[in-house]
């Protein structure tokens, strides 16, 4: 396996061999990794600031990253890792009201894509500061996709992490995004319920027009996060923290249709309506892959195995499926040790989904991975 070194280079994966199957998104070391699946190679790109939050644009052509208290709002080019634009988001200490009229903007927490790319959905936001620190209410701002300029801010909204789901428009209607987070307990937001909640916005008028309570709507009290939207099963897909799972919502209801016990949130979906999640493996008792339908019922399910150097189970950071749907890529490290939290023996696993078998690829060092954006 070669790894190569690449620091400050615009368009460092351009020219002959630079085949790039995934983007690993690290934290630490901050960097963008590049790895080809066929020859295991790995190519670094070292970033600013360690992002928070790295989806992959609607249109397939852009990793967005966030970093927040004050660190980078960005878009990368998938093909190269060229960066084509950049913001600076707030901290408490630098919360740049002139950027966004007023608005402090951290980003640290949700960052989203409108399915038509018009809009970017940035959390968490707020309305003003206090003694130079973040105050309240707390909500959602709105920025256009092109200018990065606010376009309105949707509060008091409690996102949780990777709080925002994307659907696309259907023939002359709106399309529509789902907020995934806590519901305030009050007009001013200066406190929350411990109910998971769902709001959802039309983007036409960019206003929220219903709302479900996680405790009845969705199944189970506490944290709802990660909300997906399969296309395949016109469903919206929610992870439940009270009752350590994912629930299937029928699309536009939001009522709970299925679900599956997933104590783990690293979870993403196909195009065909397959839902991969990471799991503990009690029969081995490492860490597996499981395969469900679009209704959550087990398919199969892959081990992955001990960790080839500790031996112990590997610790998964993220799951994304190709847009093909032929691979799942889950980043994976040795759980966390009691002194240094980073993760050792960095790895990006490779499933193909057609023969259901599994390559490993080293990322080097102690690398922190993240986040992993499919790029084929």
């Amino acid at each position: 396996m070669a790894f190569l070194l690449c620091v400050g280079c615009a368009d460092f994966l351009t020219g002959p061999g630079a085949s790039i199957d995934a983007w690993v998104i690290a934290a630490d070391p901050p960097s963008m990794l590049g790895v080809s699946v066929s020859d295991g190679i790995v190519r670094r790109l070292s970033l600013s600031a360690a992002p928070d939050v790295a989806v992959r644009s609607a249109d397939g052509t852009e990793i967005l990253t966030a970093a927040g208290a004050g660190g980078p709002l960005m878009a990368s080019d998938i093909n190269t890792g060229r960066t084509l634009w950049h913001e600076t988001l707030a901290s408490t200490t630098k919360p740049n009201l002139g950027r966004w009229n007023g608005l402090v903007v951290g980003g640290q927490g949700t960052l989203a894509q409108s399915a038509d790319s018009r809009f970017l959905f940035v959390a968490p936001a707020f309305s003003d500061t206090t003694n130079n620190s973040i105050g309240s209410p707390e909500g959602v701002a709105v920025l256009d996709g092109a200018t990065r300029n606010l376009v309105t801010w949707i509060h008091p909204v409690y996102a949780s992490g990777a709080g925002v789901a994307a659907i696309p428009a259907v023939g002359t209607g709106p399309g529509y995004a789902v907020i995934a987070g806590y519901r305030a307990r009050d007009p001013a937001g200066d406190s929350y319920s411990s109910d998971g909640w769902l709001y959802k916005v039309d983007m036409s008028t960019l206003t929220i027009v219903d709302s479900a309570d996680g405790a009845s709507g969705a199944g189970g009290e506490g944290l709802l996060s990660s909300p997906k939207y399969g296309a395949a099963a016109n469903a919206i897909y929610v992870w439940e923290a009270g009752v350590g799972g994912i629930a299937k919502l029928s699309w536009p209801s939001l009522q709970r249709v299925a679900s599956a016990p997933t104590p783990w949130v690293q979870y993403d979906i196909g195009p065909d309506g397959s839902v991969y999640v990471a799991v503990p493996n009690p029969a081995t008792g490492n860490t597996a892959l499981v395969h469900f339908d679009s209704n959550l019922h087990e398919m199969a399910r892959l081990d992955f195995g001990p960790d080839p150097v500790t031996g112990a189970p590997p610790k998964v950071l993220d799951v994304a499926v190709s847009p093909s749907g032929d691979r799942v890529y889950v980043t994976v490290g040795t759980d966390w040790v009691a002194i240094d939290i980073t993760p050792q023996n960095a790895r990006l696993l490779v499933v193909d989904v057609p023969h259901w078998t599994l390559k490993s690829i080293p990322l080097g060092g102690t690398i922190l991975p993240a986040h992993v954006i499919p790029r084929r």
